[in-house]
């Protein structure tokens, strides 16, 4: 599959327990390689963005990608929820 980054950026990211992270608001790309090397997630994209308060996800750790949401590791879930402020019961 190929996505464009536009649509990248709009998708919501999600763990495997199905977790809400928030939405892709960025990347970093190797120029080198030729590969994205992180994943930014922002639960509220304009204001953690000011913030500074993504989280980065490492492509290892992204599970899938469809045309309709990122799924990454449920591994992400502890730091996901302190670094986004997220609630999970």
């Amino acid at each position: 599959m190929k996505i464009t980054l536009k649509n990248l950026q709009q998708l919501p990211v999600k763990t495997q327990r199905g977790v809400m992270l928030g939405r892709i608001v960025g990347i970093d790309f190797d120029t080198d390689a030729h590969v994205i090397a992180k994943y930014h997630v922002a639960r509220f994209p304009v204001v953690d963005e000011l913030l500074r308060r993504t989280l980065l996800v490492d492509p290892s750790q992204v599970i899938a990608i469809t045309s309709k949401e990122v799924t990454v590791e449920d591994a992400l879930l502890p730091d996901a929820t302190k670094a986004l402020g997220i609630n999970v019961a």
